[in-house]
């Protein structure tokens, strides 16, 4: 049940994240993810290992996601600077970390799946966010999801790795 539980909160948070930065209501996924992942720590056994994971990998998700706007292979509406990912984008990636001990917990024993995973999903969930009026494909989006895929091959994996290291475990 935790699974399922952890699986639809991820899904209104992005929905709260995307809709919101479609429609310039900024605010509005940070302020959904805060009250998802205290909710989250709320009910973690161990709540600073948990925060320590959940602020790792946001801050891996601003790093990778700042760099690759910068480099001008998306736009993010609502970033405060071209070279500089959006709060609600971060907080997804948050939103993101706060699955790996749940609904995504699986993968991390599976990392060739997890990156064959992360490849497969990322242009869909970019497609969605593009018609939802929340980011722009500055190159053509054959190009946008071949490099999609390959950023999130490599992204998924390693943002838990992250994880890992946050938390603190050897294995």
């Amino acid at each position: 049940m935790k699974g399922v539980l952890n699986y639809i909160g991820f899904q209104v948070g992005w929905l709260a994240c995307v809709m919101g930065a479609g429609r310039d209501l900024f605010w509005l996924g940070p302020l959904a993810v805060a009250a998802l992942c205290a909710a989250h720590l709320y009910f973690s056994a161990d709540p600073k290992r948990e925060a320590r994971r959940l602020a790792a990998v946001g801050l891996f998700g601003l790093i990778l996601e700042s760099a690759a706007q910068g480099a001008g292979l998306y736009a993010y509406r609502g970033a405060p600077a071209a070279w500089l990912a959006p709060a609600w984008i971060v907080a997804l990636w948050i939103l993101l970390a706060a699955t790996f001990d749940a609904s995504l917990g699986w993968l991390e024993r599976r990392p060739w799946l997890c990156a064959v995973l992360g490849a497969a999903a990322s242009p869909f969930s970019f497609t969605a966010g593009v018609r939802l009026g929340a980011a722009e494909l500055t190159v053509p989006a054959p190009l946008s999801f071949i490099v999609l895929a390959a950023l999130w091959f490599v992204a998924l994996p390693l943002s838990f790795a992250v994880a890992k290291l946050a938390e603190g475990r050897k294995s």
